[in-house]
């Protein structure tokens, strides 16, 4: 549940036993490889043999054509889940030793090469038909439209008005005949010492000099001709268009399953080969998780005993990746933590927290009992009927404890599909702790002390990273006296609430101005310590001051969760007001048009609410609360695994 350190290691093989230990390292997906750096004693080696490449690539042409031939009888399964197939490694050795897959793969790219022929030539049928149509009613070849010895023909094409205008000008030249096939196409025939002239017409009218096709069919016969050939290329389309569909019924998970073993051999061959090494000895750089290295070095020296290792120092310079796993509660809101980025090395998860904080937020901003049981409802439908994984399942899983905390917070705040608690039931109305529409200032308050609330974690968290650090006392030199500041501020309100016994409350309040002003010095002392002289260390603790300016904008802007919230019971009040109006007091047609508003005025509001809710509380967490503790973004730890494109790699069945 936090970030998980790393160490550098370097792993000595034999040159015989490398791609099989790459393909361990691959199959187990527990480390990182990282460049070895080189000396004088390793080269790096060079990939000399490329036939696996071709299976793979081959493989992978096959299933992405015949993918779109595949279709799934529950459309939400391919969205959700994706179309990979559920396998595990005995079953894909079994295939790979019993299957052949050539002459699949020799059928599916006949299909896919005629297919793109007869598109091919479909297309040039549609050009020669475009070009005949309009010479349909010659009814004498196309090819007797050639120049003589001493004459030129020019078939034209082009609008109503340019062709007109041409066989006008044309007429004005001697020895010219124009002869109208319709009224977009003429055949102008000239002598020789007058196509220049108009060929010079052509160009100043925008028409179309046509080259005719060279057949002894008249424009009848040709159209009667393509349109036969069109028939017989679609009916050989739908023949081909029938055979993948089948293959892809048949055939496509096997080929899936092949393809992604293909590209992993493809892989590990690449990567084995260009390990630096000696002649004899293979060398592997890795990032290794530190809790994993006992069970992985256990497990390598059982499987290869010729393997040895050294842990690697890590230079200055260099920038460990930043490995962070989460489990329980916190485990989907970990998908919320990486859209921002990983936490540097030296930083601290913010998950554990993030979570706890973005599950209020987005309650306080959706607000609403229906809202949130709609949601959850959707979500968790979801995640129970359909396997669910990586991104799209924390999402979802985030999603539905955002609704568990619409729900909670709908119900302090009376609202049930904008439906006030009193309307409902008495027994609703004594649960509502707010009203964020007739008094939304304790909802205001509220949302404040929150972001007071997050900003002190923040500060504290801190404190808690310089001390992983090594750095505590800056740390707390830094960020006590601003916590003080805090306390002093909260003590006074709280004070003025009259809670406290009468003589702590009215010391509070008597003192408070001297306590804040101590506070205020210490954070000025505190900070003028980085000063290097009396002027700069004088400046540098007034400026110091200016902080609590930053503080202030921070939490006010925690006043949001106050007018999302707001704006979700308002818009759903305003859906129910409209429904009512337009029902009217009677059942009729008005009351088709109410229920239409309903059902289509809350989905929107589920759907705009939802986004806002998300948006806002991912917002407050990457800004105001983010900034308080972590230093930036870090390199992801990415594990030398399997790419898993195509199918989904589950446990071995229990032998």
């Amino acid at each position: 549940m936090a970030q998980i350190p790393v160490q550098k290691v370097r792993f000595y093989i034999t040159a015989t036993e490398a791609e099989a230990f790459v393909s361990y390292l691959h199959t187990t997906g527990a480390v990182e490889l990282v460049a070895a750096n080189p000396d004088e004693s390793l080269t790096a080696g060079s990939v000399s043999d490329f036939t696996h490449r071709h299976d793979s690539a081959r493989l992978e042409s096959v299933v992405e054509f015949l993918l779109p031939f595949h279709t799934d009888k529950d459309p939400l399964k391919a969205m959700f889940e994706g179309t990979r197939v559920q396998t595990n490694e005995s079953t894909i050795a079994s295939l790979k030793a019993s299957y052949n897959a050539t002459p699949t793969l020799d059928t599916v790219e006949y299909i896919q090469t005629r297919l793109k022929e007869i598109s091919g030539t479909e297309k040039a049928l549609l050009d020669e038909e475009r070009i005949i149509r309009a010479w349909e009613r010659l009814n004498f070849p196309l090819s007797s439209l050639q120049d003589s010895a001493s004459t030129r023909i020019f078939p034209l094409h082009g609008t109503t008005r340019t062709i007109a205008l041409l066989t006008e000008s044309a007429a004005a030249l001697p020895s010219v005949h124009v002869d109208t096939v319709s009224e977009n196409a003429i055949i102008v025939i000239v002598h020789k010492s007058d196509a220049a002239a108009v060929e010079a017409l052509i160009g100043e009218q925008d028409v179309e000099l046509l080259r005719l096709p060279d057949t002894m069919e008249t424009p009848a016969e040709a159209l009667v001709r393509i349109a036969d050939t069109k028939l017989v290329l679609e009916t050989e389309r739908g023949t081909l268009t029938a055979q993948a569909t089948s293959l892809a019924a048949t055939d496509l998970p096997i080929l899936k399953q092949l393809c992604d073993a293909a590209r992993w051999h493809a892989t590990e061959r690449d990567t084995a080969a260009t390990l630096h090494r000696t002649e004899q000895v293979a060398v592997v750089d890795a990032w290794v998780p530190t809790p994993s290295w006992s069970t992985i070095s256990s497990e390598i020296a059982a499987k290869f005993t010729t393997a040895a290792h050294e842990l690697l120092p890590v230079d200055e310079a260099e920038i460990p990746p930043t490995l962070i796993a989460n489990r329980g509660f916190s485990e989907p809101f970990e998908f919320v933590t990486r859209l921002y980025g990983v936490p540097s090395h030296k930083d601290l998860d913010p998950t554990p927290f993030l979570a706890v904080f973005f599950f209020i937020f987005f309650g306080l901003c959706l607000s609403d009992v229906g809202y949130g049981a709609v949601l959850m409802a959707l979500t968790g439908g979801v995640l129970y009927r359909y396997k669910v994984t990586g991104g799209m399942k924390s999402l979802l899983t985030t999603l539905f404890f955002g609704g568990l905390g619409a729900l909670i917070v709908g119900v302090l705040y009376g609202g049930y599909f904008g439906v006030s608690a009193a309307a409902i039931h008495p027994a609703l109305a004594a649960l509502q702790a707010f009203d964020p529409i007739g008094n939304p200032m304790p909802v205001f308050y509220l949302a404040l002390a929150f972001g007071v609330l997050q900003v002190m974690v923040g500060i504290i968290l801190d404190i808690v990273r310089t001390a992983k650090n090594n750095d505590v006392v800056n740390g707390l030199l830094d960020n006590g006296p601003w916590l003080l500041m805090f306390l002093v501020l909260i003590a006074y309100v709280i004070a003025g609430t009259g809670i406290l016994p009468e003589g702590i409350g009215s010391f509070i309040t008597a003192q408070w101005g001297v306590f804040a002003i101590g506070t205020a010095a210490l954070i000025s002392i505190t900070k003028a310590r980085s000063g290097k002289g009396p002027l700069d260390m004088l400046l540098k603790g007034a400026l110091a001051l200016y902080g609590g300016v930053n503080y202030f904008s921070d939490i006010l802007s925690y006043s949001r969760l106050l007018a999302l919230g707001l704006a979700t019971s308002a818009l759903g009040f305003s859906i129910n007001l409209i429904a009512e109006i337009v029902g009217g007091d009677s059942l009729g047609i008005g009351t088709f048009f109410a229920i239409i508003i309903l059902i289509a005025g809350h989905t929107l509001n589920i759907t705009l609410s939802t986004l806002g809710a998300f948006i806002h509380s991912s917002r407050l967490q990457y800004v105001e609360f983010f900034g308080k503790f972590l230093t930036g973004t870090g390199r992801p730890f990415t594990p030398f695994k399997r790419d898993e494109k195509h199918t989904t790699i589950l446990p071995d069945a229990p032998t």
